[in-house]
């Protein structure tokens, strides 16, 4: 873990643009500890090493061993997204069609209630024309 953890670590702090300082704020350690553990010299205990992960976006295997597993998930993330995604617009069409079946039954039934109530007029009409 060593030698990846202060590349790695060297590394994504630069790429941030960070100084050792500013990482030492986020972590609550001296700006020194974090020249330790760039240099090698020492290690961070696993709660710290978590939130190193967590400020550079990164796995914390990824962090630990240099082993980019995290690329996989990634794909396996954008993957999920896509079927979410699909999914939603899926339940968007059917609500549509859904509110638009129920409209239509809607005016299926004023259409019948309308052609009852003319229906109906038009009997009591021929009847008091005929009486």
């Amino acid at each position: 873990m060593n030698e990846n953890f202060s590349t790695i670590l060297t590394q994504k702090r630069q790429e941030k643009s960070m100084s050792q300082e500013e990482l030492a704020k986020n972590l609550y350690v001296s700006r020194q500890t974090i020249s330790k553990w760039e240099k090698g010299e020492s290690l961070p205990d696993i709660e710290k090493a978590q939130k190193i992960a967590e400020i550079f976006n990164v796995d914390l295997n990824y962090l630990i061993s240099g082993h980019q597993e995290h690329a996989q998930n990634d794909e396996s993330l954008k993957i999920l997204e896509d079927r979410v995604t699909q999914l939603e617009d899926s339940l968007q069409e059917n609500k549509f069609i859904a509110r638009t079946n129920g409209w239509d039954i809607i005016k299926y039934l004023i259409y019948l209630v309308g052609i009852t109530i003319i229906g109906g007029f038009l009997t009591s009409a021929f009847y008091y024309i005929k009486h």
